[in-house]
């Protein structure tokens, strides 16, 4: 997913926000990341909505809700391509955790 998106692994642990180390050990398979970590990653290398859906899945996390208002949040931030700080921002003002 990384090569289709045309990135290379420094460039996107850079932007995710997460521990390089931590994300070497993710993408060596020694660690599971959180749901929020997932996201964090989907938001560096730029998914589309319908794409972080797949891979929630795919990691055996539960898909964005629309209904729940933190999901919803990060839902319009993948719709208007934001940048991970921008949704960060966006959930902070809302009184949620940030994804990193």
């Amino acid at each position: 997913l990384i090569q289709a998106k045309n990135q290379d692994l420094p460039s996107l642990i850079r932007k995710s926000g997460l521990d390089r180390t931590y994300c070497y050990q993710i993408f060596d398979g020694r660690k599971r990341p959180s749901r929020d970590k997932v996201l964090a990653l989907c938001f560096a290398m730029g998914l589309s909505f319908t794409e972080v859906q797949q891979l929630l899945k795919a990691t055996g996390y539960p898909i964005l809700y629309a209904r729940m208002e933190r999901d919803s949040a990060i839902i319009f931030c993948l719709q208007r391509n934001c940048a991970l700080s921008d949704a960060n921002e966006l959930l902070y003002e809302l009184g949620y955790e940030g994804l990193a």
